[in-house]
């Protein structure tokens, strides 16, 4: 791998070919703050009309997109534990977009909304692995679970989109999302999907996702560990957050003019955070 040299000081490694290498995206999309900075590897560039899979290496900790042939199969789902133990959490709000305002630190895609919920601490959601409830996940948000090496979900989006990887440690949370001048946890949705795998033995904590209702009077949130070897697939315009994962994560991204990113709010329109609790079956 060849390592490139991107906006804010980032460093991306990446094994395509330096003229098809898309420097104007990667730049548009790197960050770097305390506990948080990416793209550090690109991956590649997923095409409508065409077929990939993710392969890892655990011999070297290596992710590889590749086309593939074979058709993509959803299969048969089911919840491997009692269906209300995979039930979301109804949170009722007050969602203010804020698309049209101007682009913000904190937000890659434009300027930023708050949703604001009743809740004076945290806001808590519930916690599934999500290979215990691959049903729930498809019925409610239409989410898949897909093993390395198996084909992924066609892209269902009218432009290339690209796999990238970011890294996330432990102080990320602490030191700028929940710090005393950090942004605070946010949801988001647009029009294009997420291809989302954690990579490396390390890798860890929630994934958020989650669906609004037609008028954002109501949202639907569920916490999910994507296990180590699989691949979480978020269809476009379903709710999502990354960042309370920890370690390196790959994800796909695009520009997205109308996406739709909003931070949490409790009383007061005081930032709060999300906090992520199991469910147990009495």
């Amino acid at each position: 791998m060849r390592t490139y040299k991107l906006a804010n000081g980032v460093r991306c490694k990446s094994s395509v070919a330096k003229r098809k290498i898309p420097f104007d995206m990667l730049n548009a999309v790197s960050v770097k703050r305390p506990g948080e900075k990416g793209p550090t590897v690109y991956y590649g560039k997923i095409e409508p009309k065409k077929r990939y899979k993710l392969d890892y290496d655990c011999s070297d900790g290596t992710l590889r997109l590749k086309k593939t042939k074979k058709i993509f199969r959803r299969g048969r789902l089911k919840n491997l534990v009692a269906k209300e133990l995979c039930t979301p959490l109804r949170v009722p709000c007050k969602w203010v977009t804020g698309k049209d305002q101007p682009k913000d630190a904190s937000n890659i895609f434009g300027g930023s909304g708050f949703f604001q919920v009743r809740r004076k601490y945290a806001l808590t959601l519930p916690l599934v692995n999500a290979l215990d409830c691959q049903l729930a996940m498809y019925s409610k948000f239409k989410c898949l679970l897909v093993k390395h090496g198996n084909p992924l979900p066609p892209l269902k989006f009218d432009e290339a989109i690209y796999l990238v990887n970011y890294q996330i440690n432990e102080q990320f949370a602490s030191k700028y999302v929940h710090s005393k001048d950090g942004p605070g946890i946010f949801i988001e949705q647009h029009a294009f999907p997420h291809y989302l795998t954690p990579v490396g033995e390390d890798s860890r904590n929630p994934i958020v996702i989650g669906k609004a209702n037609k008028d954002k009077k109501n949202i639907h949130l569920l916490g999910v560990i994507v296990p180590s070897g699989y691949t979480l697939y978020i269809p476009g315009n379903i709710v999502h957050n990354d960042w309370y994962f920890i370690g390196d994560i790959s994800t796909s991204v695009a520009l997205d003019d109308e996406a739709d990113t909003v931070f949490l709010q409790g009383y007061k329109t005081k930032k709060i955070a999300m906090e992520f609790k199991r469910k147990f079956k009495k």
